[in-house]
């Protein structure tokens, strides 16, 4: 009854059309006796990391067979904050540690195909150790001590456009004026951000901030989509993204549910309205599929389609 209600409530907050369809319902992905924490799609959907529960390890797998490899295991930390290349020949991910003094350390690494795996930096413990690829291209950058940027590796293309999120706010770095006048004094404005996912060709940017939903910019109009009631934004491409929005107690998430929606919010469907429990932490493909993490700490995947594509 809880989760009717809350179906309930959060669909007045949404416009539905009749453009978005669950093709596929949610089956669990064939990963053992193993449990999550959640999964995050390549940008070519051809692959998923997988973190374990409780956040000490990480697996790749190739969706197209289902063989996994163990990338990374008991190790701290790891999975929290992991970012795939726009190349998805490649992601980052840090794992958290002591020094021989006892104090904090934490390391990057950086899997790379063809290549394995590799350390690329020691990060500094007392900044917030998120760690972005340029929008386009292999560049990385993060926040140092003071809040500045640290350029930890610089981008091989040109005309880059780096980002990252010191103090709440997300700083975006143009300097070959890419992005449209004015887009980066605007995004800056916006408090309280927990995450950023620009859409796969660069020109939408969404922005979850923390009480304020999701804010979706088309950077080459400069106009702004609101999502109040929405989390954790994954495009699926440029014209439609997914998000969560959860329920909870003041201490435990009661209810969760994935939702696809147009990047304007003239459409949307609730594609886990079915599932039943919390579906969490969702990720997209291009082709449609999406990952998400059940209450029971498995992995699901469902598929969309749109109707008028």
């Amino acid at each position: 009854m809880k989760k009717v209600l809350f179906i309930v409530l959060l669909s007045a907050t949404l416009l539905f059309g009749q453009g978005i369809r669950v093709s596929s319902p949610p089956v669990p992905l064939k990963t053992g006796d193993g449990v999550y924490s959640l999964g995050k799609f390549s940008p070519d959907g051809k692959f998923a990391l997988l973190t374990t529960k409780g956040y000490t390890g990480i697996e790749l797998v190739e969706m197209a067979t289902m063989n996994h490899i163990s990338i990374i295991s008991d190790a701290p930390g790891a999975g929290w904050g992991m970012r795939w290349c726009n190349s998805s020949d490649k992601f980052v991910f840090k794992v958290n540690g002591q020094n021989p003094d006892g104090s904090k350390s934490v390391s990057l690494f950086e899997y790379k195909d063809g290549a394995g795996l590799s350390k690329v930096a020691d990060l500094s413990p007392s900044a917030n150790n998120l760690v972005f690829y340029s929008v386009m291209g292999d560049g990385l950058l993060t926040e140092g001590e003071t809040g500045n940027p640290v350029e930890i590796r610089k981008n091989s293309r040109e005309n880059s456009v780096d980002y990252y999120i010191s103090g709440g706010k997300l700083k975006v770095i143009d300097k070959n004026g890419t992005l449209k006048q004015g887009m980066t004094e605007a995004i800056s404005q916006k408090n309280n951000v927990l995450f950023a996912e620009w859409s796969p060709s660069g020109e939408k940017l969404a922005i979850h901030a923390a009480g304020a939903g999701v804010s979706v910019i088309d950077l080459s109009t400069g106009k702004e989509y609101n999502f109040p009631k929405m989390e954790y934004p994954s495009w699926v491409n440029d014209e439609y993204l997914s998000f969560m929005s959860t329920e909870d107690d003041g201490h435990t998430i009661i209810n969760s549910e994935v939702i696809v929606a147009k990047f304007d919010g003239t459409e949307s469907e609730i594609i886990t309205r079915d599932f039943t429990m919390p579906a969490l932490w969702q990720s997209a493909a291009p082709d449609g599929t999406i990952l998400f993490t059940g209450a029971d700490g498995k992995i699901y995947f469902t598929k969309v389609s749109f109707l008028k594509n």
